[in-house]
């Protein structure tokens, strides 16, 4: 089992000296039995992650705890963008990061839109790209709690999933789940939605959603190679990438003439069907 190392900012302001990440996150490492940095500037950052690539650390968690905003963290003065990240790319950084690894960034509104999900990306290839693993953060506020864990009520994770060797990203959100079964809402381009019901027997149902004169249809799906595959009866397939999540972000729809279209999908709900 690799190392687990917990980064936290260095006070940007005087309110941080009592309840900021300087506190809340030293505390967290504690109680984790974590290994604990404090960073702060973003040329500490850099330094402290050289430091730990030359003692030949092997790390399967990381979590950064900071202030932030939409694509960004602070370290004490600076903000950290994904122009400041991609400044590091060809330090060997990937190379302490094992097979599958996690990091967790823990700060308000990270991954808010596209340019928090893009730091999301940044972040993956700087880090994962080696062995691959995933990155997550919110697209929330997050309030900490008796100094000790900061918490995001509301909003969304995000999480960017990368392979190994970072030839390959996707955007996920949600829970992880441990497979499809329920109904989930589809939505194809065009604003065109389905609800599909995946039952224990893998077979499968979609329907339009319309009371009168809806359209159905039924199929088959199964896990394999890394992946939930549905064979339509109509002739056409679907892949979507493993693990799941209770948001897919890109999932792959092949017709029959092998066209393809790209969809989102959206658990809604969390159990097998409830209604014949």
């Amino acid at each position: 089992m690799g190392s687990f190392i917990y980064i936290y900012s260095a006070p940007a302001s005087k309110g941080d000296i009592l309840f900021g990440p300087d506190v809340t996150g030293r505390n967290r490492a504690k109680s984790l039995g974590a290994f604990g940095i404090r960073v702060s500037s973003f040329e500490d950052l850099a330094f402290h992650l050289t430091n730990l690539l030359r003692s030949r650390y092997q790390i399967d968690r990381m979590v950064i705890e900071t202030h932030g905003m939409a694509g960004a963290l602070q370290f004490g003065p600076d903000i950290v963008s994904s122009a400041s990240l991609l400044s590091l790319i060809g330090k060997q950084y990937n190379t302490m990061f094992e097979a599958d690894a996690r990091i967790f960034l823990n700060g308000c509104n990270i991954a808010d839109n596209k340019i928090g999900q893009r730091f999301l990306s940044d972040m993956a290839q700087l880090f994962l790209s080696k062995n691959g693993g995933r990155v997550g953060a919110s697209d929330s506020k997050g309030i900490p709690f008796f100094n000790n864990k900061v918490y995001h009520l509301w909003g969304t994770t995000f999480y960017v999933l990368i392979n190994r060797g970072g030839t390959k990203t996707r955007l996920a959100a949600g829970q992880e789940l441990p497979g499809p079964l329920g109904q989930w809402l589809v939505t194809f381009p065009g604003n065109t939605t389905f609800f599909y019901w995946f039952n224990r027997n893998e077979t499968v149902t979609w329907s339009d959603g319309k009371t009168i004169g809806g359209k159905t249809g039924k199929g088959t799906w199964t896990i394999r190679n890394g992946s939930l595959r549905t064979v339509w009866d109509s002739g056409s397939r679907e892949v979507w990438d493993l693990p799941l999540f209770s948001e897919i972000r890109d999932a792959t729809w092949t017709g029959k003439d092998g066209s393809t279209l790209h969809f989102h999908a959206k658990k809604i709900i969390n159990s097998n069907r409830l209604f014949p």
